[in-house]
């Protein structure tokens, strides 16, 4: 089997979304793709694209055959010398997919806890030992048209001066305003062997639902089903006044973070979402471990049925539940149908298919390790 791998340059570039819409490109004219991780972030929780990846197209493999080392265990062994050995595992375990794929995607590192410089050598450094070309992700999200054109020379340069193959190059998350504007900026290094393709930024990919803030807290879910929890959070509201005050300060889309018995502000953020006249909330973040009482409850499981709204809650206090909630990163979870789809309209419509299958049929890594 053959391979691909996607490398970004910088955090927060939007690798799950690229990784998708490559999977549907591949998907409807190779019968057998495989989809690996050398490197998934650390801790307990599964890989969140592994999981979106996995479930959307059914692979027939085991999530542990889809990645090599967790984050924390690969810096470790790296750091101590032996980093020969992290390679030969990720080499061993990407070439047991290609026994069983006749292509396999692979999902570059996340830039988390370690230099810029660190990751972008490991990636090029797997990239040709697994001798794949390289798919060069740039984040040009609040970039000046300059410094998009730089990042993108500089890092076609620099992948090449390690030894890698470029297949292609995307720009993500642009300023949709931009965007011809940068089609033309970067017309000089777009050609039929370095195709640069640019896609905008997609408002509902960058902010995290309310599932995301559980999944993230680990918080009790009192009220809301999957479609609630998909909801999108604009910004994070805490409240401290009284809900007169609290009511002028309402915004559509905020997620409201309360202590849990703060009766006046869970009900009067329920009301608002039934009354037409008031913005609606995204959902409540209950705090402090604190649960409303049975009366409220009743009257929580009445407003439920007109109009529902989620209502999560953690033990912590909340001043650390706010900062907790504000660090949250969005995903792109499987269960959100929404945002998948908008993720592969975007794709879609600025990637030329077309063009991409014919670089993915010809071009092949020449770096052998």
């Amino acid at each position: 089997g053959r391979g691909l791998y996607i490398a970004g340059i910088e955090p927060r570039s939007g690798k799950s979304l690229v990784a998708l819409g490559l999977m549907e490109l591949l998907s409807r004219r190779i019968r057998n793709v495989g989809y690996f991780r050398p490197v998934i972030p650390g801790g307990s929780e599964p890989d969140n694209n592994i999981r979106l990846i996995q479930s959307r197209y059914n692979l027939n493999l085991d999530y542990e055959e889809m990645y090599a080392y967790n984050h924390d265990v690969a810096q470790s062994m790296s750091t101590r010398g032996r980093q020969d050995a992290v390679f030969k595992t990720i080499l061993a375990k990407y070439r047991a997919l290609t026994d069983k794929c006749k292509f396999v995607l692979c999902e570059g590192t996340d830039f988390t806890g370690v230099s810029s410089a660190f990751e972008f050598d490991f990636n090029a450094d797997v990239a040709n030992n697994l001798g794949c070309p390289v798919l060069v992700l740039v984040n040009g999200r609040d970039k000046t048209l300059e410094a998009i054109y730089k990042t993108v020379q500089v890092a076609r340069e620099s992948f090449q001066s390690k030894g890698c193959t470029i297949l292609a190059t995307i720009v993500n998350r642009v300023d949709p305003t931009q965007m011809k504007q940068i089609d033309s900026h970067l017309s000089d290094l777009d050609s039929e062997k370095q195709p640069v393709y640019v896609l905008p930024e997609v408002p509902a990919l960058g902010k995290p639902t309310v599932g995301d803030i559980a999944k993230a807290l680990k918080a009790e879910i009192l009220q809301g089903g999957s479609d609630e929890l998909n909801r999108e959070i604009n910004d994070f509201k805490v409240s401290a006044m009284t809900l007169p005050n609290f009511l002028e300060h309402l915004e559509d889309g905020d997620l409201i973070i309360t202590p849990g018995d703060r009766a006046d502000v869970i009900l009067g953020s329920m009301a608002a979402n039934v009354s037409e006249g008031h913005p609606s909330v995204a959902g409540l973040l209950l705090t402090g471990g604190l649960r409303p009482e049975a009366p409220i409850q009743r009257l929580m499981e009445g407003f439920r049925k007109q109009v529902p709204i989620p209502v999560i809650a953690v033990p912590t206090d909340t001043f650390k539940t706010a900062l907790n909630a504000s660090s949250v990163r969005p995903t792109l979870a499987p269960e959100n149908h929404r945002k998948i789809a908008a993720a592969l309209g975007t794709f879609e419509t600025h990637v030329d298919f077309k063009n991409l299958e014919e670089r993915i049929d010809v071009v092949r890594s020449k770096r052998v390790t």
